[in-house]
């Protein structure tokens, strides 16, 4: 059954656009998605000096089938004219009031490409708005629409009728264009030196690995739904605090795709409370941080094609992209310990964000300011004992990945293997007996609303 197109309003009359959310499981959709991946990614991947084969890789199908990824089109009258893929993730803010990382709902925006010839002939058409007399951007219609929807929960994208308390997307140093669209939205394109994105392409590097680490690192289940307890199939996160609580570091970790290829890519945030150890104990710390991350990834299988059972000796660690935006040190310091730079085709990568918060005219936009998103809360462990299966949902069935039975299993004991092959019992033993203290480092072999319509701005 076909979602209906959702019209975009408060546009000229003769003006009909409207945002598509794709269902995997509908002929013309699939049809659609075939011409979108092969004209509009095509184009993007041309702009990176990076190449694809003109076919949407089966792992991404099943990557949408199994709410990995989530597409979405804007169309113009009844053309394509722009695509969007995004994974749904979770992100940390700093609370300057409590000197604590709160985590929100947010939103990975893998991809974002319009029709060139659509996004001209678009502007032309909405010039008689006396407002803008440029005409408006195909490209800001998308994203503002975009975001309206999540909070309107028209497909069930938004958990609580909020919108995502931040949108994370990484794009090229230079990209120009893009640089415009966000700052509309009120985001920031920051320095490659300050805030380019890293990448692990083959697990932790030598220097990573040979370091002893620290303690008070633990690995924390995110919900699969507000106010509720099961676990989230493709989020997790992992946390050091100091002894006193002053210091503070989060990491999210995040499953999805390449959507080029198909591939299995981990995406990471990292954000501190703003006060960080000094760089030697800075390095021990996301050492041992990225260890117990490749850890859960390795026993979640989150590096073994989609759908694939995960043995119990679970799976390899997938490419890990890694975003530290307001925390040059943490880039400085991985970059240290050789995490590479992360280029898409010739282009080096920076991260940039989206606060929903601080979005500019809002009431304009939307026609009143966006509700104010609340943290979530982590699953309690100790009540928690379920680890979601990873099996593909028949195609026959429409059900998403989100509601597979889990299956039980212990994981009240954060997992800190020095190597992705250590398993079980031996693990856990090793993470009951650690002694928690920031300071000394351990052994290698010792674990550790709906809104009114919305109203375009240029």
């Amino acid at each position: 059954m076909s979602i209906k197109p959702e019209q975009i309003p408060n546009l000229p009359n003769d003006v009909q656009a409207s945002i598509v959310h794709v269902n995997p499981y509908d002929k013309l959709h699939l049809i659609w998605l075939s011409q979108a991946y092969k004209n509009l990614l095509g184009y993007e991947a041309s702009i990176h000096g990076a190449g694809l084969t003109g076919h949407v890789p089966e792992q991404v199908m099943k990557a949408i089938k199994t709410n990995i990824l989530k597409v979405q089109f804007i169309m113009v009258g009844k053309e394509v004219a722009g695509i969007a893929t995004s994974a749904p993730t979770f992100t940390a803010k700093r609370n300057k009031k409590t000197n604590k990382i709160e985590i929100f709902e947010g939103d990975y925006l893998e991809d974002i490409c319009v029709d060139q010839n659509m996004n001209k002939l678009f502007r032309r058409l909405t010039t008689l708005i006396p407002a803008h007399p440029k005409g408006i951007g195909l490209g800001t219609v998308f994203s503002y629409a975009r975001i309206w929807q999540s909070v309107k929960d028209v497909f069930g994208s938004a958990q609580s009728g909020e919108a995502p308390a931040k949108i994370v997307k990484e794009v090229a140093h230079d990209n120009l264009a893009m640089a415009g669209s966000m700052s509309k939205l009120g985001g920031v394109i920051r320095t490659a030196k300050d805030s380019r994105v890293l990448e692990l392409a083959n697990g932790l590097t030598p220097d990573m690995d040979k370091r002893w680490g620290v303690n008070n690192v633990r690995k924390e289940d995110l919900p699969r739904k507000r106010r509720r307890k099961a676990s989230c199939l493709n989020n997790f996160k992992v946390t050091w605090s100091s002894d006193d609580d002053k210091q503070e570091i989060v990491a999210i970790f995040t499953r999805t795709v390449s959507t080029f290829t198909g591939n299995p890519v981990v995406r990471l945030q990292l954000a501190s409370n703003g006060n960080l150890p000094d760089s030697i104990m800075l390095k021990e710390v996301l050492a041992t941080m990225m260890k117990a991350g490749n850890a859960e990834i390795n026993e979640r299988g989150w590096g073994l094609p989609v759908g694939t059972s995960v043995s119990e000796f679970g799976g390899p660690i997938p490419v890990i992209r890694i975003h530290a935006e307001d925390d040059p040190e943490i880039v400085q310091a991985l970059s240290e310990m050789g995490a590479e730079d992360r280029k898409c085709g010739d282009k080096l990568m920076v991260a940039t964000a989206i606060h929903t918060d601080k979005i500019p005219n809002q009431e304009k936009i939307f026609g009143q300011e966006l509700p104010k998103a609340s943290p979530v809360n982590v699953i309690d462990q100790s009540e928690d004992k379920y680890k979601p299966c990873f099996n593909i949902v028949s195609e026959a069935s429409e059900t998403f990945a989100e509601d597979i039975v889990a299956s039980k299993a212990d994981t009240s004991i954060p997992t800190l293997a020095p190597t992705r092959r250590i398993r079980g019992k031996a693990v856990k033993d090793n993470a009951r007996n650690a002694v928690k203290n920031p300071t000394r480092p351990v052994k290698k072999d010792q674990a550790k609303t709906d809104v009114p319509p919305l109203g375009v701005a240029a």
